[in-house]
């Protein structure tokens, strides 16, 4: 499996993959190694050492924890009130599991056996004094060294990432609560969070208020299909009648997202490894497909970029 630079599911199944196999790994890359292949024996000596080991275990674990929630993030209609719960799940779950002696006792020693496989010996890197980038960290044991090294800093930076990205964010996200199948859910308690959160894109309170209440009504009354997506919101928001609804559901629509649809159909299985810049190209030349170009012009302009060796001549 490759290894997907953006993607927590994928990275996890990829760290899984590697380290179910990792004796076998070793044993394919010594055989390269003797065979007189460099390559192979740089990426030998990078694997085979402890710090690897136990980084990859608590990578491993950590990632997997957070697996459901990236697949969650990951759908075309995703529900962002529903993510930002379950991402408070997560949160707890990996808070529970950084207090709890056992979980990181489990992964320590699953790491013990990976080295022994290989014949590698937990140890302590070297300290240094004068150095201020190598992990000074005190610890009397290598297994207190790389809980407070590895698996601390991990599990406080992924907790720390998800609070930023989805908790923080909870109460803009309560404007979906504005779509017609879940309009009920929009009640006092809930409508004053995203009013704070969008004040600055929205009319008067006053307007606000009485705005929410005619769209209420307009669906609680209404006898055609309640759409349950942002975009068919938006479809039916008139903008002149509803326009903090309009700049409500506009700004949720807009707002970053994991993955999308051009992005998945540009890079396959057959361009799994390719970099973020070619990536981002090909997928607006995708989203855009349809609009005109003048394809002499844009020659031209390849052309008189810099001094080429070809000469390009045009009728």
């Amino acid at each position: 499996r490759t290894l997907c630079e953006t993607g927590w599911a994928s990275r996890a199944d990829s760290l899984y993959t590697f380290r179910t196999a990792y004796p076998v790994e070793v044993q394919s890359l010594e055989t390269l190694s003797d065979d007189g292949d460099g390559k192979a024996r740089g990426y030998l000596c990078s694997i085979k050492r402890f710090d690897f080991i136990i980084t990859l275990c608590a990578t491993e674990h950590v990632l997997s924890n957070a697996v459901s929630l990236s697949n969650m993030l990951q759908g075309k209609n995703v529900d962002l009130i529903e993510a930002a719960k379950e991402a408070s799940v997560v949160i707890n779950v990996m808070k529970v599991e950084r207090d709890d002696p056992a979980v990181w006792k489990e992964l320590y020693e699953g790491g013990k056996r990976l080295a022994a496989d290989v014949d590698i010996e937990p140890r302590i890197l070297r300290t240094a004094g004068h150095q201020q980038h190598r992990v000074n960290i005190p610890a009397e044991t290598p297994e207190m060294y790389w809980q407070r090294a590895v698996y601390f800093p991990l599990v406080d930076h992924l907790v720390q990432e998800l609070t930023d990205r989805l908790l923080s964010q909870e109460d803009c996200f309560l404007g979906q609560y504005l779509v017609p199948a879940k309009l009920n859910a929009f009640n006092s308690g809930v409508q004053g969070k995203p009013y704070k959160t969008y004040k600055t894109n929205l009319l008067e309170k006053k307007d606000f208020d009485n705005e929410i209440l005619r769209w209420q009504t307009k669906w609680s009354h209404s006898t055609e299909e309640k759409p349950v997506a942002l975009t068919e919101t938006l479809q039916h928001a008139n903008p002149d009648l509803y326009p903090n609804v309009v700049t409500i559901i506009t700004i949720l629509l807009t707002m970053p997202v994991s993955t999308a649809t051009p992005e998945s159909r540009v890079k396959t299985y057959l361009r799994s490894a390719m970099k973020t810049e070619r990536l981002s190209a090909l997928t607006l030349m995708h989203a855009y497909r349809d609009m005109p170009i003048d394809v002499e012009a844009l020659i031209r302009k390849f052309c008189a970029n810099k001094n080429r060796r070809l000469a390009f001549k045009f009728l």
